[in-house]
C-alpha cells in the first residue's frame, strides 16, 4: 500500500514544488455518477493539517506577522516557520495576495516570485528582511544583477551554444 508520503516524492521527481498536490487522500474506490463521471461532491475533504511539517512556533515579530497571513489566507488554524506555502494549499493568485497583505503589513518589498523561491515562513521573513526598505532603484539595480549573474552562467555552457543555428547569436 502506498502512502501518502510516497505519492507526494513520486509526484516532487516529476513536477515543480507548486504543481505537486497540497494534500492526498486514499480512497477504495473514486464516487461515480450515475453517468460513471467521478462525482466530485462526493469526495471527501482532504486534511490539511496533515500536509504540512511538524510545527514549530514564529520566533520573531515577521515570521509572527507571516504566519498570520498565511493562516488567514490559507484558511488554516496556525502556520509554522517550517510549513511550505504550497503544501498547505497555497497558489499563484494567493500567492499574489501574500505579498501584497505581507508587505502592506511589514512593509517589505517582497516579490511574487520570492513566495515561489522562499516557500516557508522562515524563508520568506528572512527575504522580507532583505528586502525591506529598499527603494525601486535599488530593486532594480538587484533584478538587473540578478539578471547578469544569470546570464553567464547561461553563456558559460559551450555544448548547448554549439548547438544553436548559425543566425543565432545566443541563447536565454
Amino acid at each position: 500500500e502506498v502512502t501518502a508520503a510516497e505519492l507526494r516524492d513520486y509526484v516532487r521527481e516529476r513536477q515543480p514544488e507548486p504543481m505537486v498536490p497540497a494534500a492526498f487522500v486514499l480512497l477504495d474506490r473514486l464516487p461515480l455518477t450515475p453517468h460513471g463521471k467521478v462525482d466530485r461532491k462526493a469526495l471527501p475533504a482532504p486534511d490539511r493539517a496533515a500536509a504540512g511539517s511538524t510545527y514549530v512556533a514564529p520566533r520573531t515579530p515577521a515570521e509572527a506577522v507571516l504566519a498570520a497571513v498565511w493562516a488567514e489566507l490559507l484558511g488554516v488554524d496556525r502556520v509554522g516557520v517550517e510549513d511550505n506555502f504550497f503544501a498547505l494549499g497555497g497558489d499563484s493568485i494567493l500567492a499574489v495576495r501574500l505579498v501584497s497583505r505581507a508587505n502592506q503589513e511589514m512593509g517589505a518589498g517582497l516579490r511574487v516570485q520570492d513566495v515561489f523561491k522562499h516557500q516557508s515562513v522562515a524563508e520568506m521573513a528572512a527575504q522580507a528582511g532583505e528586502t525591506a526598505g529598499r527603494t525601486l532603484a535599488e530593486e532594480h539595480a538587484a533584478g538587473l544583477a540578478e539578471i547578469e549573474r544569470l546570464r553567464g552562467a547561461e553563456l558559460a555552457d559551450e555544448r548547448q551554444r554549439a548547438r544553436l543555428p548559425e543566425d543565432w547569436e545566443d541563447f536565454y
